[in-house]
């Protein structure tokens, strides 16, 4: 019982870990400083758990990883849109104006 309390927690906070950074691009919107590479081959890895945890089976593997995934993929998909959708829009809007 106490390995899987302790394996709970390192979960938590492992995956977790992410959340501040997400917080704080929805608050700040600045993503220039993250690496694309970094959290892209965090989607890859939690893919690769995941799909272990499915194959092993050990299914608090598929779990934590599917979370860990999510939220890589959304760190990189702000990011994509605070440096590219944003300015797309802009020039969406610039380029459709009637003068």
């Amino acid at each position: 019982m106490e390995l899987e309390i302790i394996a709970f927690l390192a979960s938590t906070l492992g995956v977790g870990g992410c959340l501040p950074q997400i917080i704080k691009i929805l608050k700040t919107k600045e993503t220039a400083a993250l690496s694309y590479s970094k959290y892209l081959m965090g989607v890859l890895a939690g893919m690769l758990w995941v799909a272990y945890g499915l194959m092993a089976p050990v299914y608090s593997i598929v779990f934590w990883n599917s979370i860990s995934t999510v939220m890589a993929v959304t760190v990189v998909a702000l990011k994509f849109y605070n440096e590219f959708g944003a300015s797309m829009q802009r020039e969406a809007l610039i380029g459709g104006r009637v003068e």
